[in-house]
């Protein structure tokens, strides 16, 4: 087993507490890192889009990332990383209470339903999940 110890700073999980919904992503990019919020770079830009078209305000829910430090150029999250900041992820989704939660990419998907899935076997698609063991 990889060692407990991050490899960059962390960012942290953004919203309210409790939040019907989480929006859980992979790793921070380089402007989140900047500005210390998951889901402000390019793929935050495009969720608010989304959000707004289903008349919802993302800022108005808990969102954090699989991998919860910041790898420059975005790296994608290595299986020990999400593995090693698994528990804390179940914690603060625990604290939350959500009703929803929205799987952003094959590595928070992968989180979420505990199997190798591809995107195109789940994509669209809703699967009752338990979080934790």
């Amino acid at each position: 087993m990889k060692t407990a110890l991050l490899c960059g700073p962390i960012v942290p999980a953004y919203g309210c507490i409790p939040s019907p919904l989480y929006v859980l992503g992979e790793r921070a990019s380089e402007k989140e890192h900047d500005r210390g919020v998951p889901f402000v770079g390019k793929a935050g830009e495009t969720l608010h889009k989304w959000f707004h078209h289903a008349k919802l305000d993302l800022d108005s829910y808990r969102r954090w990332n699989v991998c919860i430090d910041y790898k420059r150029d975005n790296l994608k999250p290595l299986r020990w990383e999400i593995e090693r900041d698994r528990l804390g992820v179940q914690t603060d989704i625990f604290r939350c209470q959500p009703k929803v939660i929205v799987a952003v990419g094959v590595h928070a998907t992968r989180w979420c339903l505990k199997s190798r899935s591809n995107l195109g076997e789940v994509h669209g698609k809703t699967f009752p999940v338990q979080i934790g063991d």
